[in-house]
């Protein structure tokens, strides 16, 4: 069993070592320890990223954390929106449409669809690993997508989006961006809260243009 749901925010307060973080060391360590006190800003790429991801494992919450704004943001108007609309994320229309349409057509695909059907969306874990060069574990942490039940096993469900699911280019494009990488990472701390349980992931990808192509790519061990 997975743990309880806790806000996005408690989970980034919770000092321990992530992948978004982790995964800079592949380029040096100058790098790593660079982001590591200079976190990447907020911008529309994430803000759309978070939205398909909600729109998708979490529609509920798409429909009650977010909201449109068409309008320029500046002025009076937009100040005067902001305020009525504390706590919320904002998408203008283009941006909720994209949205909306990704979430759909995963929800329309067969393969896809079965693996949402039962699990538990967004759940954050914590836990302590052994790493070399330091006396004590570590505190890692990690943040999951989707995890269901397949028999005995759990299955971590990563939510990905590419311009192109044809397996030779998003292949590519999963290796450029360490998803490999950010998968053991996940199975490692998924592996220490179910126990001996097995587990293993899969790759959720959808486009983010018509006609929003989607489907499941499978990760072996290697």
């Amino acid at each position: 069993m997975l743990p309880d749901y806790v806000g996005d925010f408690t989970y980034r307060n919770v000092r321990a070592l992530n992948w978004s973080t982790l995964k800079h060391i592949a380029k040096s360590p100058k790098h790593y320890r660079h982001k590591l006190h200079n976190p990447s800003p907020d911008s529309a790429a994430y803000r759309l990223g978070r939205a398909t991801h909600a729109a998708i494992l979490e529609p509920d919450r798409f429909a009650s954390d977010w909201t449109v704004y068409g309008g320029r943001r500046a002025g009076k108007a937009w100040q005067d929106f902001r305020q009525e609309n504390q706590g919320l994320e904002v998408l203008n229309d283009r941006e909720h449409e994209q949205a909306t349409l990704m979430a759909k057509h995963v929800q329309e695909s067969p393969s896809c669809a079965a693996r949402l059907e039962d699990g538990w969306a967004e759940r954050s874990i914590f836990w302590a690993e052994e790493v070399a060069g330091f006396a004590e574990p570590v505190g890692m942490k990690a943040r999951l997508d989707w995890v269901y039940r397949d028999g005995d096993s759990f299955v971590l469900l990563d939510v990905k989006t590419a311009r192109d699911i044809t397996p030779r280019v998003f292949g590519g494009a999963a290796g450029r961006y360490l998803y490999h990488g950010q998968i053991a990472h996940y199975l490692a701390g998924l592996q220490r809260i179910v126990g001996g349980a097995p587990v293993r992931a899969e790759l959720l990808v959808v486009e983010t243009e018509q006609p929003y192509d989607c489907g499941v790519f499978k990760l072996d061990a290697a």
